[in-house]
């Protein structure tokens, strides 16, 4: 074998490495984006098995106004808040969640009795759409005794943090309601970049 042909064949062998290990990277890729929405999907449709009310005319005129607005300084906390998300339709909750947080379908409303239910993202496919992939990402520095504000058209409505756990994805009691408070949860998946458990972040009202 000459020279030459010893350096094709090693062209050859290099060439076939180079798509082996890029098939390879793709299917990595893909195989972590379905992981992704996978844990996404559980972290919401797990949610719906809970009992929660009817939609109310309060709910009909809130989604008739400007969306509310989710506010802590303790953390640099600022995003849009959509409502009467349904947590087992991924669609709707993915483009919810692409436009800042997403209010649990059924879950009480800004002010009145019961659990306001939030969720949204501690961490994100970087290659999807929208700027809130982190809005929750600080979610674990909040404590007790931190504010968290939603601001709406009619009103801005305080609540104090109270406790701070994790939970597992299929602990649906954080979302249950009790309409003799009026509180706040906000959950996200935990640790960040993973799916494997729950941050909850519980407030109630200061009137």
């Amino acid at each position: 074998m000459n020279h030459f042909q010893k350096i094709r064949n090693l062209f050859k062998v290099s060439a076939a490495i180079i798509f082996i290990v890029a098939v390879l990277l793709i299917l990595y890729l893909v195989w972590q984006g379905l992981k992704s929405q996978k844990g996404q999907t559980e972290a919401t449709s797990n949610l719906t098995q809970t009992p929660v009310v009817k939609e109310s005319p309060d709910l009909k005129n809130e989604q008739k106004s400007q969306s509310p607005v989710i506010i802590s300084s303790a953390i640099d906390l600022s995003a849009p808040i959509t409502l009467d998300v349904n947590g087992s339709d991924i669609n709707e909750y993915n483009s919810a969640l692409e436009k800042g947080v997403a209010h649990l379908k059924g879950s009480a409303l800004p002010g009145k009795n019961g659990n306001v239910f939030i969720f949204g993202h501690s961490s994100y496919d970087v290659e999807k759409a929208g700027q809130y992939k982190e809005v929750f990402a600080k979610l674990d520095q909040l404590a007790n005794g931190d504010v968290v504000e939603i601001q709406s058209q009619e009103a801005r409505y305080t609540y104090k943090v109270i406790d701070k756990k994790i939970v597992n994805p299929n602990d649906v009691s954080v979302a249950g309601q009790n309409f003799s408070l009026k509180q706040l949860t906000l959950m996200t998946c935990w640790p960040i970049g993973s799916t494997e458990k729950r941050l909850v972040v519980v407030a109630e009202i200061i009137e």
